[in-house]
């Protein structure tokens, strides 16, 4: 597969991304981290494919009089460079192809000049000397309809001597582009340390530099001696070096001296820049430009396995909430059924009997009526629709009360867990991320901050996630009610007008009091029978039905809230997709690398 089909096919695998398709489908993701990090893969890849379409970028380099700008004059066949004007050369010059001739000069502040390359040259010789307006001068872009420049882009950057902080920051920036490094030696002046120091700092960028000794018209005895000791000076900087009379070379092209030409040394220049680098553009590109590709597949894979990992950790906690919510709904209801029957079986009636009790105990043979009525007025009101109503409703009332407390104290515990289990995970993420991109890619300063950026977007998502579950939790713990229930289950007690019956019989005889205490006591286990047998189980009924929705609910918020809208089969959908995308990103890395050996072998 050649180069623009493998660009091709990783700008459209990029943009298949299930993280980003899934943004793009108007869905919120369940979690919002790594867009802008695959955006930015997106915008990558667009430009490296730009890169293969634009021209060999060969940046100049050297000492001030080196003859930087003839030997530019001379690759490109025309005055583009200006030649004995220091302050110029102190200013970055951009030389490019274009359709017709054009010049701008950028400036740090202000607006740029403008105008044709002749009217740009004649802007720099009419500041010649002229500081203030250099200082002020970011760089100088010159744009000619030269076949030369078609292939071939040129930078030409300050000497040495003159370069300022400024300066040496946008160099670094071209030369970061840069596909071949020319760098220039006056050879009136080898061996200073500040060279050897700047070339160093050249090759460790990984660029190739031919190394051009110049202006050797001007030296006395044999070029051959001053290339050995470049070589043995230089040589471990870079890939070539060749002595060179830039300026016989370009009197020669301009008077096509051929004889000139050849002892200037310019055609062992142009023959290597033409032949082994110019007509080899596109393969030195390619080199660099698939290297780069094979970065970005990497890099796509680990934040898509980050993100996998951040998937499969959402997943456990809505399992985690779900088994929580599970327990503490079996324990609260349990709770609840046990107070319940506590007060049916033990506490109901209990002290309405006692005092009943109390009351024929103290009757007298000679008791009057009104004892009598007295004891059937109290039996009946204890045993009224009212009293019980109010008795049951107390009851509802109180398990409603404990029921939210014990609700709103375990969602507390459930929250104070998970908000744990998500500082750490994200933490720990973090790492994991970090350490991938790492033994993945080169370049690690600036993938710590991703990295970082990454676990605090976990920790900040789902916290904001959880931070919302807790203020909607608030108000919906205590919205759970039984009231309901009270009325619904009310029972009709018609057991009052037997027992009050039964006292009527009973009471005038002495030696029946313990019978009619019996009775009483028959009385009022059938009422409470009545409660524990029909109303209980149905009122526990209730209690389960609307502690198991409440329950519900809860887990089906949680899992809207943490997961932003997306319910648990569309994020295993999303799971899935992403991890068969990873499965073909590890694919198409081996296939970048078994290409890549097979042309080294």
């Amino acid at each position: 597969m050649n180069t623009k089909a493998r660009i091709s096919e990783a700008t459209t695998f990029f943009q298949q991304s299930p993280i980003l398709t899934h943004e793009s489908s108007g869905k919120i993701l369940p979690i919002q981290a790594l867009t802008s990090e695959l955006k930015d893969i997106q915008r990558d890849i667009n430009t490296i494919a730009r890169k293969l379409i634009n021209p060999l970028k060969l940046v100049i380099m050297g000492e001030v009089k080196a003859g930087k700008s003839t030997l530019i004059n001379t690759l490109v066949g025309a005055d583009v460079s200006p030649v004995n004007v220091k302050e110029a050369t102190a200013s970055i010059i951009v030389i490019h192809h274009s359709d017709r001739p054009a010049g701008i000069i950028e400036r740090k502040e202000g607006i740029p000049y403008k105008g044709t390359p002749n009217e740009i040259y004649s802007l720099l010789k009419e500041h010649h000397g002229d500081l203030a307006f250099f200082s002020s001068c970011a760089s100088v872009r010159l744009g000619f309809p030269l076949s030369n420049l078609q292939k071939l882009h040129i930078v030409d950057t300050p000497g040495l001597a003159t370069v300022t902080s400024q300066h040496s920051e946008l160099t670094d920036g071209y030369m970061q582009e840069a596909d071949v490094v020319l760098w220039v030696l006056n050879a009136n002046h080898m061996g200073q340390t500040d060279v050897e120091e700047a070339l160093a700092r050249v090759a460790k960028m990984g660029k190739p530099v031919i190394l051009v000794i110049n202006r050797i018209d001007e030296i006395e005895g044999d070029p051959d001696r001053l290339v050995q000791y470049a070589v043995d000076q230089l040589g471990h900087y870079v890939r070539m070096i060749v002595p060179l009379s830039a300026h016989d070379a370009n009197t020669a092209v301009r008077s096509r001296d051929q004889t000139l030409l050849a002892r200037s040394g310019y055609p062992v220049l142009l023959d290597h820049l033409e032949r082994q680098i110019q007509q080899k553009a596109e393969t030195v590109q390619e080199a660099s430009i698939l290297s780069s590709v094979h970065a970005l597949f990497r890099k796509n894979l680990v934040f898509h396995e980050s993100y996998l990992r951040s998937l499969h950790f959402l997943k456990v906690q809505n399992r985690e909430h779900e088994r929580e919510i599970a327990y503490h709904n079996r324990r609260i209801k349990q709770e609840l059924e046990d107070r319940l029957r506590q007060w049916a079986e033990v506490d109901f009636l209990r002290n309405e009997v006692k005092e009943i009790r109390l009351m024929i105990d103290d009757l007298k043979l000679f008791s009057g009526k009104n004892d009598k009525q007295q004891i059937e007025e109290l039996m009946r009101r204890y045993l009224s629709t009212d009293k019980i109503n109010w008795e049951l409703t107390e009851v509802i009332r109180g398990l409603e009360r404990f029921m939210q407390e014990e609700w709103q104290k375990s969602l507390d515990l459930i929250q104070e867990k998970q908000t744990k289990q998500i500082q750490e995970f994200a933490r720990e993420e973090e790492i994991k991320l970090n350490l991938s991109l790492f033994e993945t890619l080169s370049s690690g300063q600036d993938l710590v901050l991703d990295g970082a950026k990454k676990g605090a977007a976990i920790a900040g998502a789902w916290g904001g996630a959880l931070t919302a579950y807790a203020a909607w939790l608030g108000p919906y713990a205590s919205s759970i009610s039984l009231g309901a229930a009270a009325s619904f289950y009310l029972p009709p007690l018609l057991i009052a007008g037997a027992i009050t019956g039964a006292v009527v019989k009973l009471v005038g005889f002495k030696q029946e009091k313990r019978r009619f205490q019996n009775e009483l006591e028959k009385a009022f286990l059938a009422a409470k029978h009545e409660i524990t047998q029909r109303i209980i189980p149905q009122l526990i009924t209730s209690i389960r039905r609307m502690n198991d929705d409440y329950a519900t609910h809860l887990q089906s918020k949680f899992v809207e809230m943490i997961g932003h809208n997306n319910t648990a089969s569309e994020i295993d959908e999303l799971e899935h997709r992403i991890s068969n995308y990873c499965g073909e990103n590890k694919s198409m890395i081996n296939q970048m690398m078994a290409g890549a050996a097979h042309e080294v072998s």
